[in-house]
């Protein structure tokens, strides 16, 4: 789900960014188009031999402001939130609003099924990703919250039943 972010410098332009936390491969657009990670010379080292002169990160993009001028837009991982931060001359930049305590224990109930093991700790971390990205909509009001308990409690009967589906196998 694209995110409208507000960058200072950009007034008066679209700029959205996609995160997929699966490659943690992020997409940014300017103005409907999609904006390449940049790939810039470092001259203050140069690489060693063998190596390629051209350094670069797939989370930087170089964007050019209302007023000509490049800045270098760096997307980084905001750990355990999902939304990123963006880095702009320095400057931290959030592309969600933070949430608040009730809202991240809410979210990360789920995270009680590490108790289950290996089966509930993987049922516990994607529900706990989806409750995060349900919980951000602002539109839904009350409905982000039955929504983020219609995901716990499919989270939780999943679990018990492959649990117990598991150990009906090994029992055999």
């Amino acid at each position: 789900m694209p995110i409208p972010v507000s960058l200072p410098g950009f007034e008066g332009r679209t700029i959205t960014l996609e995160s997929n936390m699966w490659s943690g491969q992020p997409k940014l657009t300017l103005d409907g188009y999609e904006i390449k990670p940049t790939i810039h010379q470092n001259a203050a080292s140069p690489s060693p031999p063998g190596r390629k002169s051209a350094k670069g990160s797939k989370n930087e993009f170089l964007l050019r402001q209302n007023d000509g001028r490049e800045v270098l837009v760096r997307v980084k991982p905001a750990f355990p939130d999902p939304a990123p931060v963006l880095e702009v001359n320095g400057q931290i930049i959030r592309t969600a609003r933070q949430l608040t305590i009730f809202e991240w224990i809410w979210a990360a109930f789920p995270l009680v099924l590490l108790l289950g093991g290996i089966v509930g700790g993987g049922l516990g971390m994607f529900a706990t990703i989806t409750n995060l990205n349900l919980i951000r909509e602002d539109s839904k009001g009350i409905l982000r919250y039955v929504m983020c308990a219609v995901v716990t409690t499919f989270a939780f009967l999943t679990c018990f039943i492959v649990i117990a589906a598991l150990q009906n196998l090994i029992k055999r």
